[in-house]
């Protein structure tokens, strides 16, 4: 049903005390507040399982040669670059059945760190 005006009132208050929370945070660390935001959701938004194959694309392509270790004949298995990929992260998900999501969710938030200092012209090199 259609949201009372009282509500969308205190949403719109508090969702505007968050942004400023969040652009506090971005001066405090120097980073532009996009990255402050992505962050935060990597670490206390839910994440599903689209979000966390994105990730481990980004650290097979990374550590491509480790991973590729999982697999029983490690790189000459058959199959598509991207069916070795999958298998991997499935051997990769049960090896770490606690700590996966985590493992993951540290990578990405590194390389958010990482690429922190990098122009836009970099970023766009990056792609």
């Amino acid at each position: 049903g259609r949201m009372p005006a009282s509500v969308a009132t205190i949403l719109e208050e508090g969702f505007e005390c968050i942004n400023n929370e969040f652009n506090t945070l971005s001066g405090h660390v120097r980073m532009p507040i996009q990255q402050v935001i992505q962050c935060f959701t990597q670490h206390y938004v839910h994440s599903n399982s689209a979000n966390e194959w994105n990730a481990y694309q980004q650290y097979f392509t990374a550590n491509k040669a480790q991973e590729l270790q999982r697999l029983p004949d490690g790189s000459d298995v058959a199959g598509t670059p991207s069916e070795k990929m999958s298998r991997c992260y499935k051997l990769f998900c049960k090896k770490y059945p606690d700590t996966y999501k985590q493992i993951l969710a540290t990578y990405k938030d590194t390389m958010v760190l990482v690429n922190a200092d990098k122009t836009v012209a970099q970023h766009q090199q990056l792609f």
